[in-house]
């Protein structure tokens, strides 16, 4: 499994809501810049050796209902190049 991680860009952070346990929603640390939000994930080793076995592949879920808003995955200097299109972006560290 994946997690979320707090990260040197971090401005915000989004609660999990009340009456879940950390277990089924984690608190996200996110940048946001009022147009763009940007959060870092770290792979379980299990995940990481499974993206290595399919050459990469990722999947992604997103608990919105009936469509999935745009999103873009990358490396943390390919999103900082997206974000910063949109505005302000964090501080390389």
């Amino acid at each position: 499994m994946s997690y979320p991680v707090h990260w040197h860009g971090t401005n915000k952070i989004l609660k999990s809501p009340e009456g879940v346990t950390a277990e089924q929603v984690q608190n996200l640390s996110i940048f946001s810049n009022g147009v763009v939000c940007v959060s870092r994930w770290q792979l379980s080793s299990e995940a990481l050796e499974e993206e290595i076995e399919t050459g990469g592949l990722v999947f992604i879920s997103c608990f919105s209902g009936q469509t999935q808003p745009p999103i873009f995955v990358g490396s943390e200097e390919e999103v900082r190049q997206v974000a910063v299109d949109y505005g302000p972006v964090w501080k390389l560290k």
